[in-house]
């Protein structure tokens, strides 16, 4: 977290184009937990395609129960599952754009059937 802290803060103030310097992985740990971050895709400006990025969690850090995921159909349920979850939340929290563009935009990729 705190490599990504400091890119952050050294990139305070620039254009677009600096930001491309924060992709990567970053671990996460706190409170007994752990999740690794991964920026995909840095957006290269404000009209341009946004920023992509993954979370991980490891299945023995999310807690969630083994019969949610011991098979693929039952995985990709949970998938599925909490994919709308965040989707709804997202709704619920973000409100609307900030900045020109699609600058500020925060969306989850929905799958297809």
């Amino acid at each position: 977290m705190e490599t990504l802290r400091k890119k952050l803060l050294a990139l305070d103030g620039k254009g677009y184009k600096a930001y491309k310097a924060i992709g990567g992985r970053y671990v996460f740990t706190a409170d007994n937990m752990c999740f690794s971050l991964s920026i995909d895709h840095v957006q290269g400006d404000p009209f341009a395609l946004p920023s992509r990025i993954s979370v991980w969690v490891d299945m023995s850090q999310a807690r969630l129960p083994e019969a949610l995921w011991q098979n693929a159909v039952r995985r990709v349920a949970l998938e599925d599952f909490l994919n709308r979850a965040l989707n709804r939340a997202i709704g619920r929290f973000v409100k609307g754009r900030r900045g020109s563009g699609c600058s500020g935009e925060i969306a989850i990729a929905s799958g297809g059937q």
